[in-house]
C-alpha cells in the first residue's frame, strides 16, 4: 500500500464474531499493511470510538445482533463525520449492497472474497482524499469569487503582461489567486523578471512554447504540471506590442477528472465480462475489452453498429426488454447469442437505463456475463437425472423381459436337434434371430441401468478402428466416402474390446443415417493431454492423458434446440419402427463406464462431429488376456431347479437333461425345501431364482443351508443387482450368479465350474 511508510493506519472494526475479525486482520497484514486495529460490536461502544479517535477508515459487518452496518454509517454521517466506511458482511445480498453504496457506503465486500478488501481500502482511502482535496478547493475558490466580486475586471484568468526582455509589466487581480500557489504576491511582481519569478528548465514545455511565441510572434496554448504547487495549469499566451500576452487558469479538477475517467475506463476494459453501451437506437457506443474477449469482435468492428443484428439477439426478446428498461429503467435476464465465429454463446445479461441532465433516455449500460459453460454443466447434470430416472424404469422391465426372452434363447439349440425339415428350420432362424435382437435391446437397456462391466484388458482401439473400417466398407452404401487418420504410437486403454467396438459401431451407423445422399465419414485418433482448464465442463473428468477418437460427417446436422436430447435413452428423430432410440444413449453409457467423456459440435446442413476422449492406460506394459472356456457335457449329476416360471422351468429341465444331467424340478421355494430334504444326497447342484412369491431366494438358501450346510447353489434372476435387497446382494456375495436371459451352454458351463470347485460357494 502507498504511504505505508509515512502513516499508520487506524482501522476502526464493526464486527461480533471474533474469527471473522482475525480473518480481515490477516488478510491486510497479508496485503503488508501498517496499521492498528479497533474491534467493537455495540452501537454504544461503536460511538465511544468514533468520538473518541477519528479512525481513518471503518470496516462494518452488515448483520449484527442488536446493531448493522448501515445504522453505523448513518451514525457517522449524522455526527458529521467524513471517513471511508466500507461493508464487509456475509450476505449476498445485491439489494442490500446496492442501497448500502446510496447510503454513503465507498464499497461492499463479501467476507468470502476478502482478498478484495486491501485494494477496497486503498480506493476508499484515495476516494475520500480526493473529495477533501476537492471540498477545499471548493471552498477556497468560494473565497476567492468573494475577494473579486467588486473588481471591475472581464479577465477571469490570471493575467500576466511581459515585455520583449521578460519584465512582468501588468497583473490582474485574478492572478493573485495563481500566486498565492507559489508565495508570491502581485505588488511583489511588477517590474519583476518572468524567468527569474518562475523558474523553468530550458526543455521543459513552458520554456520551449513562451520563448518560441516571443521569437515567431505566434499565439500559442500549452499544459503544464508544476510539482511545487501540486497544480496543473493551462496556459494561452498571445503577442503583442511590447511582448506577450499570458493567461494562466488552474485546471487542477479538470485534469483529475480526466484522470479518474481514464481509471474507470480501464476497470471497464479489465473487467471479465462484456460491458458496452448502446444508445437509443440500439447503435453500440462503447465495446470493452470483455466484449472483445466473449464476442471476438473488437471495439473498431462493434462501434456504431446494431448489437441485436451484431449478436444475433432474438429481436422478439430484445424488444421486450427494451421496453421494460424504457418503463422500469433496467431488465436482466438470458440471452443466447453467437459470436464473431459463428459459436453460439449464453449470457447473463444486465441493461440499465442511463439519462442525460434533463431525464431523457440517453442511452443503455449493458453488462453480459459468459454462462455458457455453467449452462453447459448443467444440461450434463440434467441429463444425467433423466438417465437415472430411465434406468428406474427399465430396471423395473427388465426381469419381466428376461423371463420371456430365456425360454426362447434356451429353445433353440433344443430345437435345432429335433427339426429337420427347411420349413421348420427356416421358422426357426426367424425365431433366433428376433430373439437375439431382443436380446441386444435388453443389453443396451442394461447398460444404461448399470453400465455394464465386461472383461477388462489392454487395448489398442486403433485395432478396433480397423475392424470397423471393414466392417464400413461391406455394408455401408458406396456414395459415403471414407476417411481414416489412425498415426502410429497411439496409446492403449483400458477396456471391454465389445462395448468400444460397439460404441464406435453406434457413432459410424448414426453418421450413416445422417447422409442419407451420400458424404464423407472421417474417423480419426489421436493422443492428448487434457489440463484442468480443457475437462473443466466435464462433470467427474480429470486431467492426464487421453485417447481422442474423431468420428465426422458431413450430414444434415443436428438442430441447435435438440442437440441436448441426443444422448436421451429412446430420443429419434427417425420415423416410428426406423430406429430404438438407444444408438447414441449406448455411446454415452459405454464412453461413461470407461471414464471418458463427449464433445459434440454440430451446424445444420454441414454436418456433425463427435470427439471422444478415452483414459489412456496408466501401466501400458499391463496385460491381461482373454480366458478361453470349453463348454463340457454333464455326467449324469442330478440338479434341481427352482423357478416360478413354470415355461423356464420345463426348458431347462429339457436343456439340461439333453446335457447329460438329471433333473429335479421346484416351482416354489417350499417345494424346492421338500425335494431337497428327500434327494440331498444324489442332488449335486440347486439352479435358484432369487425372485419368487410364498418363499423368495434367501429364505430358501437359509433353509436348505439348514439341511445341508455344504450345500451347492447358483442364483439366477431377471432382476438387476441393484434392484434386490442387501440382503439378497450379500448372500451373492458369495454364490455364482446367472443374469437372465442366458444361453444353454452358460448354464453347463457354470454347474460343471461349481461342481468340481472352480468356483467360490457359500460358506
Amino acid at each position: 500500500m502507498e504511504n505505508q511508510e509515512q502513516k499508520i493506519l487506524d482501522i476502526l472494526i464493526l464486527e461480533d464474531v471474533p474469527i471473522d475479525a482475525e480473518l480481515i486482520d490477516r488478510e491486510l497484514k497479508n496485503a503488508h499493511f501498517q496499521y492498528r486495529m479497533r474491534r467493537v460490536a455495540s452501537r454504544n461502544k461503536f460511538i465511544k470510538e468514533i468520538e473518541t479517535r477519528l479512525p481513518d477508515v471503518v470496516l462494518a459487518d452488515y448483520s449484527l445482533p442488536q446493531f448493522n452496518g448501515l445504522e453505523a454509517l448513518k451514525i457517522i454521517k449524522e455526527k458529521g463525520k467524513k471517513v471511508p466506511f466500507i461493508l464487509v458482511t456475509g450476505l449476498k445480498n445485491e439489494e442490500i449492497a446496492v442501497e448500502c453504496l446510496k447510503q454513503g457506503a465507498d464499497d461492499y465486500i463479501l467476507k468470502s472474497s476478502l482478498r478484495r478488501l486491501p485494494g477496497a481500502i486503498v480506493n476508499a482511502l484515495e476516494k475520500k482524499r480526493a473529495e477533501w482535496e476537492n471540498e477545499r478547493l471548493e471552498e477556497e475558490l468560494q473565497r476567492y469569487q468573494k475577494q473579486i466580486l467588486n473588481i471591475f475586471d472581464s479577465i477571469t484568468d490570471a493575467f500576466f503582461a511581459v515585455n520583449e526582455s521578460w519584465e512582468i509589466t501588468y497583473l490582474n487581480p485574478r492572478s493573485d489567486i495563481f500566486l498565492r500557489k507559489f508565495d508570491k504576491r502581485r505588488e511583489e511582481l511588477w517590474g519583476k523578471n518572468w524567468w527569474n519569478e518562475f523558474p523553468a528548465n530550458p526543455d521543459s514545455v513552458s520554456y520551449k512554447s513562451l520563448h518560441r511565441a516571443m521569437s515567431e510572434r505566434i499565439s500559442i496554448e500549452f499544459e503544464e504540471y508544476y510539482p511545487s504547487i501540486e497544480t496543473w495549469v493551462e496556459i494561452r499566451a498571445y503577442p503583442s506590442e511590447d511582448g506577450l500576452a499570458i493567461y494562466m487558469q488552474d485546471i487542477t479538477d479538470r485534469k483529475i477528472s480526466e484522470e479518474k475517467n481514464k481509471e474507470q475506463a480501464h476497470l471497464l476494459d479489465i473487467a471479465q465480462d462484456a460491458i458496452f453501451v448502446r444508445d437509443m437506437n440500439d447503435n453500440i457506443l462503447y465495446w470493452n475489452n470483455g466484449a472483445e474477449r466473449i464476442y471476438g469482435w473488437t471495439r473498431e468492428e462493434a462501434i456504431a453498429k446494431n448489437s441485436t443484428e451484431l449478436l444475433k439477439t432474438d429481436p422478439i426478446i430484445s424488444n421486450s426488454a427494451l421496453s421494460e428498461v424504457k418503463e422500469k429503467g433496467s431488465w436482466f435476464g438470458e440471452l443466447k447469442q453467437v459470436t464473431k465465429d459463428n459459436k453460439f454463446v449464453i449470457v447473463e445479461s444486465r441493461w440499465s437505463l442511463v439519462r442525460n441532465a434533463h431525464g431523457e433516455p440517453k442511452s443503455i449500460l449493458t453488462i453480459n456475463t459468459d454462462i455458457t459453460d455453467k449452462k453447459n454443466m448443467e444440461q450434463q447434470f440434467l441429463r444425467a437425472q433423466r438417465l437415472e430416472s430411465v434406468g428406474t424404469l427399465a430396471s423395473g422391465l427388465l426381469h419381466d423381459l428376461n423371463n420371456i426372452l430365456t425360454p426362447i434363447i434356451l429353445a433353440v439349440p433344443f430345437l435345432k436337434d429335433k427339426l429337420i425339415d427347411d420349413t421348420s428350420k427356416d421358422v426357426l432362424r426367424t425365431l433366433e434371430t428376433s430373439a437375439r435382437r431382443g436380446e441386444g435391446v435388453i443389453r443396451q437397456l442394461m447398460s444404461f441401468v448399470r453400465g455394464i462391466q465386461g472383461e477388462r484388458m489392454l487395448i489398442n482401439l486403433k485395432h478396433l478402428i480397423w475392424e470397423l473400417l471393414n466392417f464400413i466398407s461391406e455394408t455401408f452404401p458406396p456414395m459415403i466416402k471414407v476417411k481414416k487418420y489412425c498415426p502410429k504410437g497411439i496409446w492403449p486403454i483400458i477396456g471391454d474390446a465389445t462395448q468400444l467396438y460397439q460404441m464406435l459401431l453406434n457413432l459410424a451407423i448414426n453418421a450413416r443415417d445422417a447422409m442419407p445422399n451420400g458424404g464423407t465419414l472421417t474417423i480419426e485418433i489421436q493422443n492428448v493431454v487434457l489440463t484442468e482448464k480443457d475437462v473443466a465442463i466435464h462433470i467427474d473428468s480429470s486431467p492426464g492423458s487421453y485417447v481422442l477418437v474423431n468420428v465426422k460427417d458431413t450430414g444434415i446436422g443436428i438442430p441447435p434446440e435438440i442437440i441436448h436430447r441426443i444422448f436421451d435413452p429412446f430420443f429419434t428423430t427417425k420415423e416410428p419402427g426406423k430406429g430404438t432410440g438407444l444408438g447414441l444413449s449406448s455411446v454415452m453409457t459405454i464412453v461413461k463406464s470407461h471414464g471418458g467423456f463427449i464433445d459434440v459440435q454440430s451446424e445444420v446442413g454441414k454436418g456433425s462431429e463427435f470427439k471422444v476422449y478415452l483414459p489412456a492406460a496408466k501401466d501400458q506394459n499391463e496385460s491381461q488376456s482373454i480366458k478361453e472356456y470349453k463348454f463340457p457335457q454333464g455326467r449324469g449329476e442330478t440338479i434341481l431347479i427352482v423357478d416360478d416360471e413354470k415355461n423356464l422351468l420345463e426348458l431347462l429341465q429339457t436343456t439340461l437333461e439333453s446335457r447329460n444331467f438329471k433333473v429335479l424340478t421346484a416351482i416354489d421355494g417350499n417345494e424346492a425345501i421338500s425335494i431337497y430334504e428327500k434327494n440331498k444326497n444324489k442332488i449335486e447342484v440347486v439352479l435358484l431364482d432369487m425372485l419368487m412369491p410364498n418363499l423368495d431366494g434367501v429364505s430358501t438358501v437359509t433353509q436348505l443351508k439348514k439341511i445341508n450346510p455344504d450345500v451347492k447353489i447358483i442364483g439366477m434372476s431377471g432382476s438387476l443387482l441393484e434392484n434386490m435387497t442387501d440382503e439378497m446382494n450379500k448372500l451373492l456375495e458369495k454364490i455364482p450368479f446367472l443374469q437372465k436371459p442366458f444361453e444353454s451352454d452358460d448354464v453347463v458351463l457354470l454347474i460343471n465350474d461349481v461342481i468340481s470347485g472352480k468356483t467360490k460357494l457359500l460358506q
